[in-house]
């Protein structure tokens, strides 16, 4: 028996109880607001790929969850296009490039 099978609760496996956990430690990071942002969302994005490679979820028969998936959505089209217009439009107001444009209006 391991240590993930113990923690198990009624329809919810130790893996959901573990990442409950996570997400609720994650959010109290972020309201507590002591570290960075992005130093929180790359330990997020350390911590999932290695908990599920330490103990790997069953999924059907012998299969596990591959952990390459959870990079798998960071090249779409479309979340690099959001992403870059989010870095263009932060550029924008730390240059003070909008300034003058603002002041007219």
């Amino acid at each position: 028996m391991d240590l993930l099978s113990l923690l198990a609760i009624h329809g919810l496996s130790g893996h959901g109880v573990v990442i409950c956990l996570f997400t609720l430690a994650v959010f109290v990071v972020f309201v507590l607001d002591r570290l960075p942002v992005a130093s929180v969302c790359l330990g997020i994005l350390v911590f999932l790929p290695v908990f599920f490679t330490l103990f790997p979820m069953p999924l059907s028969g012998s299969e596990t969850l591959d952990v390459s998936r959870f990079y798998a959505g960071f090249g779409h089209p479309a979340l690099v296009a959001i992403c870059s217009l989010m870095v263009i439009g932060h550029a924008l107001v730390v240059t003070g490039a909008l300034e003058p444009a603002a002041r007219r209006l």
